[in-house]
């Protein structure tokens, strides 16, 4: 933090500086006129057309007491711990009915940590803990979230998103919206692929075959070549280390993604379970895979480059079983492979 402000007063900033973290009154007003002129952006505007949102609206703003996830836990975390002394941030996007007609969380929660961490694409989804694991942890915290969601699917009429924070066992509910639901095409997979190459959380969608982008002039170059009868590639893939926020009107307007970080929760993943006019596969949270600007590789098990991969290469990725696979694979829909055993 103390570097930060250095660099700002080196840039010539040190009045406004001095200004803003002493004037709590001008810290709001600042922040509230950031997020009036984002509906303005460039990044705003292409998600409004992606999505045919009206131009006539507008954003509101939220003004709420801060609630920090990211205090130290400095109990061991196992069964029978003092929930009051819990921090965590964490995100259910729906819940699902069970075989025993009981309701249960789908979502991901991390310790000690705030919410960016989750849904800004940029945490390796390894530190992510399922939402389940509060069962046995936290029991009130879950029947304290069981209560919230109960009373927000009676009011919206549908499961809720919800986005909460714990700051030393204090629930607060952050955001809450109606959950977005698949859209359920014909689902594909792979006809004896292979042993993947890489494997992530899998997103959406089923088999895909895509020719690898990594930034938007790659997308628009790909898309004006791509041979629509083609037999072994469906689409373009944006391939991309961090999917995030920004990026969101780029990834919908592609076919497929691929991502070495963010997970189920992350932005970038219930914007793609919002797509409703085109199939779309989706992986993301890949420990394997590593990108710059214009190639990535898969690493293998002691940390060595097996594959590199460059823009119009093609790659394979399954959207339910998270796998990676180098080059395209021949695809098999689920009927066909239920014929063929």
């Amino acid at each position: 933090v103390e570097a930060s402000k250095d660099a700002i007063r080196e840039a010539g900033h040190a009045d406004e500086l001095e200004l803003i973290l002493n004037d709590a009154e001008f810290q709001l007003q600042t922040a509230l006129r950031a997020v009036h002129a984002s509906w303005d952006s460039d990044r705003a505007r292409q998600y409004r057309s992606i999505k045919h949102l009206s131009e006539g609206w507008h954003t509101a703003a939220i003004v709420q007491h801060m609630a920090s996830g990211n205090r130290t836990n400095r109990q061991e975390l196992k069964p029978g711990i003092s929930e009051m002394g819990i921090s965590l941030t964490g995100v259910i996007p729906n819940t699902r009915m069970q075989a025993t007609g009981f309701r249960e969380f789908t979502g991901d929660v991390k310790f000690s940590a705030c919410g960016d961490d989750l849904v800004g694409g940029t945490t390796a989804a390894k530190s992510f803990e399922p939402v389940q694991r509060l069962h046995s942890l936290a029991p009130m915290l879950e029947r304290k979230l069981n209560h919230v969601s109960a009373r927000l699917r009676r009011f919206l009429g549908s499961d809720a998103e919800i986005e909460f924070t714990v700051d030393r066992g204090v629930l607060s509910v952050l955001q809450a919206r109606s959950a977005q639901m698949d859209l359920q095409y014909s689902p594909r997979t792979f006809d004896e692929p292979g042993k993947p190459s890489g494997r992530g959380i899998g997103i959406s969608g089923g088999a895909f075959r895509g020719l690898v982008a990594f930034n938007e002039d790659d997308v628009k170059r790909l898309a004006a070549d791509l041979d629509k009868q083609a037999d072994d590639v469906d689409g373009v893939l944006l391939v991309l280390e961090n999917p995030v926020p920004d990026e969101i009107p780029l990834i919908l307007s592609v076919d497929g993604l691929l991502a070495a970080r963010g997970g189920s929760t992350s932005h970038a993943a219930v914007c793609v379970h919002g797509i409703d006019d085109k199939p779309y596969s989706a992986v993301l949270g890949v420990p394997e895979l590593r990108v710059s600007a214009d190639k990535a590789a898969l690493m293998g098990a002691k940390g060595e480059v097996v594959h590199t991969v460059y823009v119009g290469d093609v790659l394979s990725i399954h959207g339910q079983t998270g796998e990676v696979f180098i080059g395209s694979c021949e695809v098999l829909s689920i009927e066909a492979k239920e014929t063929k055993n």
